[in-house]
């Protein structure tokens, strides 16, 4: 679980984890916080799990620390959960349940529903042409979002995660599509089994250093993945038409009423290019 100055929400995702109905797991906490506070809480709870590593993850990105406690992992599987997640009594049974029930268990990787309060529930994402993401309620999904997911080992010891990625937003389905392209599979437990913590998902907003993100996903996609000429030209055109938008709103705001730092988007657009441009050779 990686964590960053997040102590009340961790707290609360601990309680959850001792609850839980399935018992002989371990806990690897992966903390990035400015203070000794996570490491005090850790302390705390290491008498209610069975074990409890905590360690530091110095490195930016989220992904950075999920691939610290892939380092440290050694069962058959390792179910990943953010920080503002919490369980309901029964959720890690019930996806080790569905994981056992897959025809080809070690080749698939399994997210579940979670409730997002006012915002409805999630389910494993799919990308559009465009780059917009949308839910996909179904059983087998391309995707999964990144809150609570189930990996087993033949997958997570050969599939590190998108380090490249250092910002919020779209780590997760890029780390989806490296593990489509080898060919692993993805389960979906269809019933609720999470919940976010409802003040972290009322205050997100993704800010403009997300469109990095989403260029060099969509670019893995529609060129490694799905080669598609046709989706990259709607991609690249959607794109291409909302920053100039963003580009001419100054001049009319009454007409574009766009707030002004959507015109920084334009430069994270053009990193994520610069990006995939980098990397393709060792992608290949």
């Amino acid at each position: 679980m990686p964590t960053k100055n997040r102590a009340r929400q961790l707290k609360l995702c601990l309680d959850s984890l001792v609850i839980q109905d399935f018992d002989g797991f371990d806990v690897i906490i992966a903390d990035s916080s400015d203070d000794n506070t996570t490491k005090l809480l850790c302390d705390n709870f290491q008498e209610k799990f069975f074990s409890l590593k905590y360690i530091r993850a110095d490195k930016p990105g989220i992904s950075a620390a999920r691939n610290l406690i892939v380092a440290c992992c050694k069962t058959d599987l390792l179910i990943f959960v953010d920080d503002d997640v919490y369980l309901d009594k029964g959720c890690f049974k019930k996806l080790i349940d569905c994981y056992s029930k897959s025809p080809d268990p070690n080749s698939t990787a399994f997210s579940c529903m979670i409730d997002l309060h006012t915002y409805g529930v999630s389910a494993p994402g799919r990308l559009l042409s465009s780059g917009v993401g949308v839910n996909a309620h179904a059983e087998v999904a391309d995707y999964f979002i990144s809150a609570l997911i189930l990996l087993p080992r033949r997958i997570y010891s050969n599939i590190l995660w998108p380090e490249r990625l250092t910002t919020y937003g779209g780590e997760d389905l890029l780390y989806g599509l490296q593990c489509r392209r080898v060919g692993f599979k993805f389960g979906f437990c269809s019933e609720i089994l999470a919940s976010h913590d409802r003040e972290i998902i009322q205050r997100a907003r993704p800010g403009p250093s997300v469109a990095s993100n989403l260029v060099y996903l969509m670019l893995y996609k529609h060129i490694l993945v799905k080669p598609s000429l046709n989706a990259l030209l709607i991609f690249e055109t959607y794109g291409l038409f909302r920053h100039l938008l963003w580009r001419v709103q100054p001049l009319f705001p009454n007409i574009f009423p766009i707030s002004s730092v959507a015109s920084t988007f334009i430069q994270y657009w053009v990193k994520g290019h610069y990006w995939f441009a980098k990397d393709v050779q060792c992608l290949k």
